[in-house]
Order: C-alpha cells, then structure tokens, then sequence
C-alpha cells in the first residue's frame, strides 16, 4: 500500500517537475497515477491526480487534442471520478467544441463533440445530445464543398449516421 502510495505521488511530483518531458507522456504518466489510485480505492489520491489531468488538458493548446481531450478517456470507464471533476471536464470540452467550431477545425470539433456524447449516453433528454451533433456535423457539412468526393462520402456519411442516431432525421437528408 505504501509503495503504490509512493509511486502515485512520484508520477505527480514528475509531471509537476516536468520530469517526464513533453505534455503527453506526463499524460501517459498520470493515466498510470491514476489506475494505481482507483485500484487502492483512495479518494484523495483520485481527486489529486484526476484535477492534475485537468489542469494539463486545460492548458494544452489548441491543436494538441491528445492532451485535452485524456481527461475524457481517463475518466469514461472510472466510476469513482468525484462528480465535480466530470462536470469540469464536461465543461472543458464544452469549451473546446466551441473554439472548435470557430476556428473552423472539423477533427478537433469532432473529438470534442464525441467525448462529450460518450458521457451523455445515459442522458435520456436528447436535445444536448443532438445540439452538440449539430455543432459538429455543421462545421462538417461546411467544409465539404472544398473536399476531395472520396473524403467527402466517407466523413458526410458518418456524419449522417450520428444525425441519424440522435433522431435527426432531417439533418441526416
């Protein structure tokens, strides 16, 4: 118990000392903090690493999506995330849909929109399912005039199909 206690606290002090180089293996470093901390079933720990993991993703700019978009893989399968750590990643890719969609960037409104569908799953009002559907599929649908017809088939389709799963029937024509 001790030693995983100790490895936890290693990995954090690491990250914090920038030990582990750049931002995605201190990611990496922290997935791996925080899988020792929800086998230990210790609170404390969970909220330590879980809010470090925030405040990385927070920071990542823009364009480094593997870093800002971790909390949400990190934290999907993990039951024992505190409720008001889930609402600040929910609220953090909420923020990057936005600067997403008015930037124009289609994979990084995608991953955003997708992360945030995933925790709304169990949401039985669909409406905010489908408004981030819409986010997502517009800047989409947008961008594929200038799309080459093979890129386009393949990402308007999918499109389609989510619009088609959230009952955006008309969308989806």
């Amino acid at each position: 118990l001790e030693f995983a206690k100790m490895a936890v606290s290693g990995y954090v002090a690491g990250v914090s000392e920038q030990r582990f180089g750049l931002p995605i293996q201190s990611n990496v470093s922290l997935i791996r903090a925080l899988m020792i901390a929800t086998q230990l079933n210790q609170a404390d720990l969970i909220r330590t690493v879980a809010t470090r993991i925030l405040e990385l993703g927070e920071a990542a700019p823009a364009g480094s999506i593997g870093i800002w978009d971790m909390p949400s893989s990190a934290f999907l399968e993990n039951r024992r995330i505190p409720t008001d750590l889930l609402e600040r990643m929910n609220e953090q890719l909420e923020a990057r849909l936005v600067e997403a969609s008015a930037a124009n960037n289609e994979y990084a409104a995608y991953v955003a929109g997708s992360s945030l569908l995933k925790f709304l799953r169990p949401v039985e009002d669909r409406a905010e399912r489908q408004r981030i559907v819409k986010v997502f599929g517009d800047i989409h649908r947008q961008n594929a005039d200038g799309w080459s017809s093979m890129r386009a088939i393949g990402l308007l389709r999918s499109i389609a199909i989510l619009y088609e799963q959230e009952a955006l029937t008309e969308e989806a024509k």
